[in-house]
């Protein structure tokens, strides 16, 4: 039985009058063509109990399905997703054994300059203790620092600093440690960490507390003013193509600024810190990641592999284009992560496949997996582009705000949307678009809805009297206390 059904034969109009039992002319005629009389108001009020029973139901049903089964949908994907093989969120970036080498004669004030190959493996600045501070990635503006990434740290002179009565040495000024970090048979360093307010001299290697023998030590107060430090690294000039750039700075404001990345592409790359903004224009790589809390995070990111942003307390905004190709073992995929802030972000599909109308019949031109998800706010997504005949899937949840989500029109496949009762799922057809493979085409949308809340449908292009196929995609819409828009664009 169809959802729609289970509403039939509950009146909302019965007449209140007491109504005789004989089958005279004086009944309604309602009354006389079904051969029985109207429900009581008890029935009326228990007809109603059981419609609220099945509302609430269907909307612990669909909450079921959208929260629990969504995260296991990927699994369901002829897809699997692709491992992370180079992502450092749960390991360091480097082995124990490293060669570190520090210089401890450091006041405020001063500045130091290195330099790390373009060549190296890696590319890895960090930062331990009480020190905060700004990082930005600039251009050489001449040919000379060819092969050579610069990495300049200046140390602010704050002379109040000199009061701590934690960290320093006999005079109370913090002390300042700037170490190298390289493969031990390897002369030239991938790494920088700068440190600051170590409370004993066992502190000899500059390195994240677990990396010390003896397992890690407890961490000292914070001071009530941390070291304030500026770091520049500068990218020299012409096309580069680098190994992993990774950042573990924490409270550093990381700041790529828009162009400085032209030219530029990374196999990896990870920025992460906690308390400071993100903002990453131009980044190119095979994989990326990005993280924070209590801050914002923004850009603008081309990836083949995966992308993953997450922060809180404070909103995404995203410009990604996903690449994939035809028939790919794995889906490229993106992942956005948020609570309390809103998520905004455009996102451009395509493949490197030349022609659409070249494809086998049974090719899938490029698979895209995206996920999206946030709370107490609103979330707002549009898939600009995507290639026809392709795999796309798409999830999108927050509660308590509103979902926006517009889809391209090459979109093919089902869609669900699912809020809580007294809300709204809505979804919007573009009449007018014609067929985006130029064949003539009419765009085909089914859709049914449970009381306005509830809706499932599919769209599929196909030729007027044919046969349509069936679209792969797949898309789920979920929010609690607001409403759902889907645009098909």
């Amino acid at each position: 039985m169809s959802l729609q059904n289970h509403t039939e034969g509950v009146h909302s109009d019965f007449p209140r009058e007491k109504l005789s039992t004989d089958t005279s002319s004086d009944l309604p005629q309602y009354v006389r063509e079904a051969g029985s009389l109207p429900p009581s108001p008890a029935e009326l009020r228990r007809a109603r109990l059981r419609r609220g029973a099945r509302i609430l139901g269907l909307s612990l049903l669909a909450w079921t399905f959208f929260s629990v089964l969504g995260d296991d949908s990927a699994k369901d994907y002829f897809y699997t997703s692709k491992p992370d093989e180079h992502s450092m969120a749960s390991s360091p970036p480097w082995e124990k054994d490293v060669n570190v080498n520090c210089n401890t004669d450091i006041s405020l004030g001063d500045k130091l300059s290195y330099k790390i190959s373009t060549s190296s493996p890696k590319i890895v600045l960090y930062n331990h203790g009480p020190i905060q501070g700004r990082v930005d990635f600039v251009r050489a503006q001449d040919e000379e620092a060819k092969g050579v990434i610069g990495v300049e740290i200046a140390f602010e002179d704050d002379q109040s600093l000199f009061a701590l009565p934690f960290g320093g040495g006999d005079d109370g000024e913090p002390r300042l440690k700037v170490c190298t970090i390289g493969d031990k048979d390897e002369p030239n360093p991938w790494g920088i960490g700068v440190c600051a307010g170590f409370h004993a001299e066992g502190y000899g290697r500059c390195l994240p507390r677990s990396h010390h023998k003896g397992g890690p030590r407890p961490s000292p107060p914070p001071p009530e003013y941390p070291v304030q430090a500026h770091i520049t690294v500068t990218l020299p000039s012409g096309p580069l193509d680098l190994q992993v750039l990774i950042t573990l700075l924490r409270q550093f404001n990381i700041a790529i600024e828009p162009g400085v990345l032209d030219g530029v592409s990374f196999k990896g790359v990870k920025l992460a810190t906690v308390n400071a903004p993100i903002s990453a224009y131009g980044l190119v790589s095979n994989w990326a990641e990005l993280a924070s809390a209590n801050a914002p995070i923004e850009g603008t990111f081309l990836v083949d592999h995966a992308l993953k942003i997450a922060t809180a307390n404070a909103p995404i905004n995203a410009n990604v284009t996903l690449s994939s190709e035809e028939n790919p073992e794995h889906p490229t995929s993106l992942n956005l992560a948020g609570a309390n802030a809103p998520i905004t972000s455009f996102v451009n599909l395509r493949t490197v496949h030349p022609s659409y109308h070249s494809l086998a019949p049974d090719a899938v031109n490029g698979a895209f997996v995206v996920k999206s998800a946030t709370a107490q706010a609103s979330q707002y997504l549009v898939i600009n582009e995507q290639p026809l005949n392709s795999d796309l899937h798409l999830e999108s949840y927050t509660s308590n705000g509103p979902t926006y989500l517009e889809l391209a029109p090459e979109f093919e496949g089902k869609f669900q949307l699912a809020t809580t009762p007294g809300q709204k799922s809505v979804v919007q057809v573009n009449e007018d678009r014609e067929d985006p493979s130029g064949e003539g085409r009419k765009r085909l949308v089914n859709q049914k809805s449970v009381f306005g809340f509830l809706v499932e449908g599919s769209v599929v292009w196909a030729e007027e009297g044919a046969k349509a196929r069936r679209g792969s995609s797949q898309v789920k819409v979920g929010t609690a206390a607001d409403d759902n828009l889907l645009v098909l664009n």
